[in-house]
């Protein structure tokens, strides 16, 4: 499937979710924030498209903070066993973000399921596991604690 059929089939499932989205055709990326039910109240989205691939990455508005070697603790415990994305965070600045992708090389059809389930991943992640995320880098918990509570709605 040719990708900017890919980015035009991505941009209406986006419009479809009732997000606004913001292109950037040149970069072939499309970015924009949404709101969710966490501590974190919001999170950005950004989708870079490639020949073969697209990837969704949900980016958290708060950083570890100080509290580097106890987000490394709780994202590390929270992608054990993940099997579809994961968190991932920039040592140096302690960005966090959920990063997920969509292979569509030779496809002759990318379903509107598969696009909408790509673009909805992080935000439920970042609902599961914000909480959690927010209260590590304010020091007001730890990783077990967190994780706990997290996955208590299993």
């Amino acid at each position: 499937m040719e990708m900017k059929k890919v980015i035009e089939r991505v941009n209406a499932c986006i419009e479809s979710l009732g997000w606004n989205a913001r292109p950037f055709p040149e970069q072939n990326m499309i970015m924009l924030g949404i709101e969710i039910r966490s501590e974190l109240g919001n999170m950005g989205i950004l989708l870079e498209f490639s020949e073969e691939d697209y990837l969704v990455y949900g980016m958290s508005p708060v950083t570890a903070g100080e509290n580097v070697c106890e987000m490394l603790r709780y994202l590390t415990m929270v992608n054990y066993g993940m099997k579809n994305g994961n968190f991932e965070m920039d040592l140096k600045s302690g960005e966090i973000r959920y990063k997920t992708y969509v292979r569509f090389g030779g496809e002759t059809d990318l379903s509107e399921e598969t696009i909408v389930r790509s673009l909805l991943l992080p935000p439920m992640m970042y609902e599961r596991y914000g909480n959690g995320i927010a209260a590590i880098s304010e020091g007001w918990s730890d990783a077990e604690t967190e994780l706990q509570k997290a996955e208590s709605f299993l």
